[in-house]
């Protein structure tokens, strides 16, 4: 990244609101921590921790939680852009999963593969909240894997 380009995020950062900053902390160090747990860790070790396997949380439209979903997504994705390494998909979706669970918001986290002629299988992992994708697109074209859904927990809606 040329320093031009730096120097344009870091003055668009300084001039964000304080709640802002506050998301973005939060989502730098849950992208952290679920980096780690993903690379020191096998996914059925911490599979049970993402939710009930091969199950989803209801579709249904979630109108005044909707801004509050798009921006722990945008969060995720513009923290995972100022770090120095480039986070994978589950990753992304782990780290905002987290964030919507601590708010009281059912998600379902999206494992899907998809087999490309030149490069073989290709996986990819997307997080939804009620019909809103979070992260990692909508998964067309990605055969589902695996499902991880918050169905088992007492869940309060807890936005603000």
């Amino acid at each position: 990244m040329s320093v031009h380009r730096l120097m344009h995020r870091t003055r668009v950062l300084v001039g964000l609101p304080p709640a802002t900053h506050l998301l973005l902390l939060e989502s730098l160090a849950l992208l952290l921590w679920c980096r780690l747990l993903a690379r020191w860790f096998p996914l059925r070790l911490y599979g049970r921790w993402l939710g009930e396997l091969h199950a989803e949380t209801p579709r249904h439209p979630a109108p005044p939680r909707a801004e509050a979903i798009r921006q722990i997504g945008w969060s995720v994705a513009t923290a995972s852009a100022i770090l120095p390494w480039r986070d994978k998909c589950l990753i992304e979706a782990m780290a905002a999963k987290l964030m919507l669970r601590r708010r009281g918001a059912p998600t379902t986290l999206y494992i899907g593969a998809h087999r490309a002629p030149a490069r073989g299988v290709i996986a990819h992992s997307w997080l939804r909240c009620g019909d809103q994708t979070v992260t990692g697109g909508d998964g067309i074209g990605y055969a589902v894997v695996a499902s991880y859904a918050d169905l088992s927990r007492e869940r309060k809606e807890v936005f603000g």
